[in-house]
């Protein structure tokens, strides 16, 4: 038999066969349409989730306040020196600011401010709450007994009258003095059980506490004993160090970074608390900057009571001393001659005391800066005791400045830190210069003493004409009133320093306290948000994965896009399960889907009035080539065609059975010359409808296929037929097919819906270059009707081919079969999974 050289379609189907470039957004639509239930499901899901979510979670709120940090209070005009401040604090850098508030010894500043001695915890059904202003009892505890600390006391309420206690691990338990605030040893404590009543006092060599019942407690109702939820709560006495840690961490933040305003907020699952923490801790801020400023106030006075103090009995003893002379002598006043010189002298010790107390100050700045002590805040200004020395002040001031930074940066830094370390150096450089300029100031300072006292003399020479008795009255008046001048200047000073302190204003000021918490936790819109946009993507995810990974043919596109081998057209699932489905039920839509083929195959006809011989073909076994050479062999012979269906798989015969014919003489005993032709040819039993069976398996088959008595068999055949289709064995298992291909004038090549693997296209591509088969086609085999009317499996195939695949599709009712009827819902719960799988 000769090969034919048939064309692949006529030029107006080609341009529906080559493939398209452009991204198909309506065929990506439709796939995800498809799956509409999977997205339905999983929001829904989600969504119904994230209610239980917002439901059940324990809340968290978030308080929060603004502070001030005013940069215009940080220098106050010393009242005591006009124009020059006593306040040498430099402008607060922002950064340094948060982190004084962050730090532990602040929080514990804040902590004391609060009840920070006992917590209780209200034990619920899904979680556990602390209960910080509605409290159902009060716990009083005995401030001189020792505590047990750190370990929750269970109390489970039996009525308003009495509760069950009960504590005790069995293991070691701090024991915490709340007076000195700290542990008292610890000991081991075996589980205790105690029924007491309320306000009665349990005492043990432990605890001393009691419980006295709140009566505003907003649990009770009507006298009643509150609802189960409200009965069990735990109580724990904190030591301060576990409330400190208690306390939680502080969110700080600078809402505008152009004004000095810090945000405190803190986040708790008790919203009173949280609003009471921020509050503490704004407080303590405030507080602890008008103590800094009133510790210099301090140490000011602290210095002038000192001076005081020596000053006070030198004057006691001078005055008594005065008194006494002027009793026994019964002197009241000096006479004219010894008033003026008495003056002069008084002058002069006056001056000579006030540099003396100078050179106290300048001592005790000396001995200050010798001093070995790290944590040095601030010096005495020199307008303390009334020095005016412009460069003394300048380095008073500096050096208070340098002070200032390094207590500030070592909040967030330490001693190894190199902006510590060069801090450290100018401040040594400073405290240098300090000491070189008041070694030269004392020096100077001896000198106009010494000079004090060579005048002092030379009066005192004058006065010794006076009579005795006036000249000891007037050197016991001048003790006394020169001591009496510093004694005022002193108590004057020190008045001024009081004054002082009490005018000081805070550098912070508090613009807003927490008055109100919000909850932040759980966010209800964002959760429902986020479920709903997760449940989309989760199976918009999936679906993209699943694409990704499928190896499977699933449209006419995916075989274009493999291969150059046209598409015929499709062949729709049908729930008809005999492969005689066709001739069985002529008006099914599986009967119209043959029909559509056969129309594309009319292209194929021979040029010669001989019998058209179709081989059906794929890769694999069980993707429907048996099937369609049946039915379409049937669909041939219900169009009045005499039709043949030659059985050529003689590895694994199957047609006989589906006709039920005898298997003993076929393709096999005709070739291998057993019967004739005549005896090989079955009638089916349905009009023009007529079998070759494939004959009892062969040793080699494939070298009984290749003779020329095969080929001279189809040619016989063909002057007797109008149609020859040939069934052959799976190409990717074995080659038998390739010679009938090849001697044939069409070759359908059946790729199944998801079954058919992608490589399997390679290996018919290879097949077609080492061969000389040609005219092969394929057909799109077991399509359901849902996937390829609408979804993502070649939409449209009723319109783009134009010689009617899938014409029947718009006749609603015409097919016999009811396979247009659309499932109903239990039926499409019940198949979606199936549909998902494949």
């Amino acid at each position: 038999m000769k090969e034919y050289n048939v064309p692949t379609a006529p030029k107006a189907v080609e341009p529906h066969w080559q493939q398209e470039d452009n991204l198909d957004i309506k065929g990506i639509i439709f796939k995800f349409l498809r799956y509409w239930y999977w997205f339905a499901i999983t929001i829904f899901m989600a969504l119904v989730a994230a209610y239980l979510f917002n439901r059940y979670s324990e809340p968290v709120y978030e308080a929060s306040g603004t502070v001030l940090v005013s940069k215009d209070n940080q220098e106050q005009p010393n009242i005591m020196s006009p124009g020059r401040g006593m306040s040498f604090r430099p402008h607060n850098l922002m950064e340094n600011e948060m982190a004084l508030i962050r730090s532990y010894d602040m929080r514990r500043n804040a902590a004391l401010q609060m009840n920070w001695y006992t917590t209780i915890i209200r034990q619920g059904k899904f979680f556990t709450s602390e209960m910080y202003t509605n409290r159902p009892f009060t716990v009083e505890f005995d401030t001189n007994h020792v505590q047990v600390a750190n370990v929750s006391f269970h109390v489970e309420m039996n009525d308003l009258e009495s509760y069950q206690l009960e504590y005790g691990t069995g293991g070691e338990i701090t024991l915490y003095d709340f007076i000195s605030r700290e542990e008292q040893g610890r000991r081991t404590i075996p589980l205790t059980s105690k029924t007491l009543k309320f306000g009665q006092w349990y005492t043990t060599p432990y605890c001393a506490f009691r419980l006295v019942l709140n009566e505003d407690y907003s649990a009770y109702q009507d006298g009643q004993s509150p609802p189960d939820n409200h009965q069990e709560f735990w109580v724990t006495f904190n030591t301060l160090e576990t409330a400190v840690e208690k306390f939680g961490v502080y969110g700080i933040e600078r809402p505008d970074r152009y004004a000095d305003v810090l945000k405190v907020s803190m986040s708790g699952k008790n919203e009173h608390k949280a609003i009471a923490q921020v509050n503490a801790l704004l407080q303590a801020y405030v507080k602890q900057n008008l103590d800094e400023k009133n510790q210099r106030s301090v140490n000011t006075i602290s210095f002038i009571d000192e001076q005081l103090g020596q000053l006070t009995d030198t004057l006691r003893k001078v005055e008594q001393s005065l008194q006494d002379f002027q009793a026994k002598h019964s002197l009241l006043e000096i006479k004219d001659k010894a008033h003026p010189a008495f003056q002069k002298l008084n002058n002069l010790e006056s001056q000579r005391a006030m540099e003396l107390l100078k050179q106290s100050y300048y001592q005790f700045l000396s001995d200050y800066v010798d001093d070995s002590q790290e944590d040095r805040k601030s010096l005495l200004a020199p307008s303390t005791i009334g020095i005016e020395d412009q460069l003394l002040t300048s380095l008073v001031q500096n050096l208070n400045d340098l002070y200032t930074k390094r207590a500030e940066l070592m909040i967030t830094s330490t001693e190894n830190d190199p902006r510590v370390i060069a801090l450290q150096r100018r401040v040594e450089q400073a405290e240098a210069a300090l000491l070189e300029n008041i070694s030269n100031i004392l020096a100077h300072s001896r000198i106009t003493v010494k000079n004090l006292g060579d005048r002092i003399a030379e009066l005192q020479s004058e006065i010794k004409d006076l009579p005795l008795k006036e000249r000891q009255l007037v050197n016991i008046q001048r003790r006394f009133q020169v001591n009496d001048q510093i004694y005022t200047f002193l108590l004057q000073r020190r008045a001024e320093a009081g004054i002082e302190k009490s005018a000081n204003i805070p550098d912070y000021k508090i613009i807003d306290d927490a008055r109100g918490a919000r909850k932040v936790f759980p966010n209800t819109s964002m959760n429902y948000a986020i479920s709903f946009i997760i449940a989309f993507l989760l199976p918009l995810v999936v679906i993209l994965l699943r694409d990704f990974f499928d190896n499977k043919i699933h449209t006419h596109d995916d075989i274009e896009k493999a291969t150059d081998v046209p598409v015929l057209g499709i062949v729709n699932h049908s729930k008809l399960t005999a492969n005689t489905s066709v001739i069985l039920k002529p008006r099914s839509i599986l009967a119209e889907s043959y029909r559509s083929l056969r129309t594309s195959l009319q292209f194929y006809t021979p040029p010669e009035d001989k019998a058209t011989v179709i081989t059906i073909t794929s890769t694999f076994s069980g993707e429907g080539k048996t099937f369609t050479a049946i039915n379409l062999s049937s669909i041939y012979a219900l169009s009045g065609k005499k039709t043949l269906l030659l059985s050529a798989d003689l590895r694994k015969p199957k047609v006989y059975e589906d006709f039920g014919l005898s298997n003993d003489k076929g393709l096999s005993t005709y070739l291998i010359g057993k019967c004739s032709k005549e005896e090989i040819i079955q009638f089916s039993g349905y009009d023009n409808l007529y079998v070759v069976t494939s004959g009892p398996v062969p040793p080699h088959p494939s070298e009984l296929l290749e003779t020329q008595k095969m080929g001279d068999l189809l040619e016989e055949l063909r002057g007797e037929f109008d149609y020859i289709v040939v069934d052959t064995p799976p190409i990717g298992l074995v080659t038998d097919a390739i010679y009938l291909m090849t001697r044939s004038h069409a070759n359908v090549y059946v790729v199944r819906q998801n079954y058919t693997p992608k490589n399997a296209m390679e290996s018919l591509k290879e097949m077609l270059k080492k061969t000389k088969v040609k005219n092969v086609s394929a057909i799109l085999n077991d399509v359901e009707i849902s996937r390829s009317a609408y979804g993502s499996y070649g939409y449209g195939y009723g319109y783009g081919y134009g010689y009617g695949y899938g014409y029947g599709y718009a006749y609603g009712g015409y097919y016999s079969d009811e396979e247009m009827r659309k499932p109903g819902l239990i039926n499409m719960m019940r198949n979606m999974f199936k549909r998902f799988r494949s």
